[in-house]
């Protein structure tokens, strides 16, 4: 089999897997969309209590609103 097919079934298996347990949510609308949900949200919390300060400190804090949305855009395109 293909590697990236390969890949993307296993992609594909694991997003079935963490939609089930209501970790993300996803849209198949022009693609698909992964979102990560309030439970997943807690669940990463749980397990790494920074990660979101960090986050915020190393990348967000540091883009203007602008910058922030303008991968978001392309992102969504893609």
């Amino acid at each position: 089999m293909d590697p990236q097919v390969l890949g993307l079934t296993r992609l594909s298996h694991q997003l079935t897997r963490v939609t089930g347990r209501q970790l993300v949510t996803r849209e198949r609308a022009g693609g698909g969309v992964v979102t990560l949900a309030d439970t997943g949200r807690r669940a990463v919390t749980a397990v790494h209590p920074g990660l979101d300060a960090a986050v915020r400190r190393h990348f967000t804090d540091k883009l203007s609103a602008r910058e922030i949305e303008t991968p978001s855009s392309v992102l969504r395109r893609l």
